[in-house]
């Protein structure tokens, strides 16, 4: 009221406590007070979730509650309690991710504003070299403070009246704290853990503001990639990226973890990129590398054109939701011609003897009419595998041999499977399982097989 806040007393060290505050009308002792008093001054409903639902509700109950009520407080004790605990920094980052966790959800369920504070502050000590001070009786203090009606100056204390607080209390009252490093002796021993005092650490507190622009599903941290060329080893190119975080100042946790990068030729149709390998982030395809943000990563890589000796540039970028600025290499590279799979001539073979029959020939299968488009542009000869892979997911060794007639030609397969691979539209691992290779499309179901 005028510009006063006016404490709630209750039973505590000292005989006095203070339980909440109020102001004009309002009486804050609670988190259910709280929320009254929210709903009161904005004039809109409340939801008051504790840390954990916000975190574990479904999504659908989560979108239910934002958009009924115009306020949604989520409230989690798990730092003041761990601290309490003598836990601390161990469980800290598992309290904040949770925080996060639930920014997350929220900005799911449609919630675009958000404001993530704390209610105070707090110290952490070494339990060993702590010091503390005798003020009365143990059972009188605090940790860090004292409310007395007593006006007295001791060493080692800071003393401020409620007045000088702006805190308006009959009669007029004293808030006595010991200083840094200092804790009052409440009989209480090995605290590693304190607040209520006057220090910078415990009074001062985040208020942190998010407003949303853009969709959930999008990304409001903004990169810009970075390439340039670098010198060529064993027979394939390299270059060097950096997804760059433009505004410095991000939070930790709204940062991707990983940026995933697609390199394709720049303006150039035919032309394939197929990574070899990469030093400082992940292979995440045949032209594609996953990095985390603001690290240099090298790649490794050969170029196929369909004709030899074509120079192509390189463009790097980001396939996904991520505000990501693509990049193109400005030197050139030489892509080399794709070798071709051809089908086995025929062979024409001298007359055979009456006791010898003539050896058999293969004759590769030509396209049917329900052809795909991708698998017309691969020999006939491969489509067998190459279609059962694509329907069924994985493919065995001993049913390649028998699809192609003969285990030569399933080592052909294996030998040019990259080659091949390359015209799919889906990516193909060789996997070896007791000696056996299986040919297992990604992302399909057999994957993990």
């Amino acid at each position: 009221h005028n510009g006063k806040l006016t404490p709630v007393l209750g039973p505590g060290p000292g005989s006095r406590a203070i339980k909440g505050f109020k102001t004009g009308t309002y009486t804050v002792v609670d988190p259910k007070t709280r929320a009254r008093a929210m709903t009161d001054r904005l004039g809109t409903k409340v939801a008051w979730l504790a840390l954990q639902d916000a975190c574990t509700s479904p999504l659908d109950t989560l979108r239910r509650t934002a958009s009924r009520h115009g306020l949604v407080v989520v409230h989690g004790l798990e730092i003041d309690e761990a601290g309490e605990k003598g836990l601390g920094p161990h469980v800290f980052d598992a309290a904040i991710q949770s925080v996060a966790d639930a920014w997350r959800r929220l900005r799911e369920a449609g919630v675009k504003t958000f404001v993530i504070t704390s209610d105070h502050g707090f110290l952490l000590l070494d339990p060993g070299a702590t010091r503390t001070l005798t003020h009365g009786r143990t059972v009188d203090v605090s940790r860090r403070h004292l409310l007395t009606d007593q006006a007295e100056d001791h060493v080692h204390e800071l003393r401020v009246g409620t007045d000088a607080l702006g805190w308006t209390t009959t009669p007029p009252l004293h808030l006595i704290s010991p200083e840094v490093p200092w804790l009052f002796d409440d009989a209480k021993r090995g605290r590693s853990f304190a607040h209520g005092g006057p220090s910078l650490p415990e009074r001062v507190i985040p208020v942190l503001r998010i407003e949303h622009k853009r969709p959930a599903g999008s990304s409001e941290q903004p990169y810009a990639l970075h390439a340039e060329a670098r010198p060529g080893v064993a027979g394939m190119h390299c270059l060097a990226f950096e997804v760059r975080s433009v505004v410095t100042m991000a939070l930790g946790f709204a940062k991707a973890k990983q940026v995933r990068v697609t390199l394709s030729a720049e303006d150039e149709d035919g032309v394939l990129v197929r990574i070899a390998d990469v030093r400082g982030g992940t292979r995440a395809g045949t032209a594609a590398v996953s990095a985390a943000p603001d690290t240099w990563v090298e790649v490794f890589f050969h170029l196929e054109a369909p004709e030899a000796d074509r120079r192509v540039r390189i463009t790097l970028a980001h396939p996904g939701t991520l505000a990501v600025k693509p990049a193109t290499v400005p030197e050139r590279f030489l892509a080399a011609g794709i070798p071709q799979v051809a089908s086995p001539e025929p062979q024409v073979s001298p007359e055979p003897q009456a006791s010898e029959p003539p050896p058999p020939t293969v004759q590769a299968a030509p396209p049917t009419p329900n052809t795909p488009e991708w698998l017309a542009t691969i020999d006939a000869v491969w489509h067998a595998p190459l279609q059962s892979i694509a329907d069924v997911g994985v493919l065995d060794e001993e049913t390649l041999v028998a699809m192609l007639g003969s285990a030569r030609k399933a080592r052909r397969f294996a030998l040019q499977i990259d080659t091949i691979a390359a015209r799919a539209p889906f990516e193909i691992a060789v996997r070896t399982l007791g000696g056996s290779k299986r040919y297992v499309r990604l992302g399909s179901a057999k994957e993990t097989l």
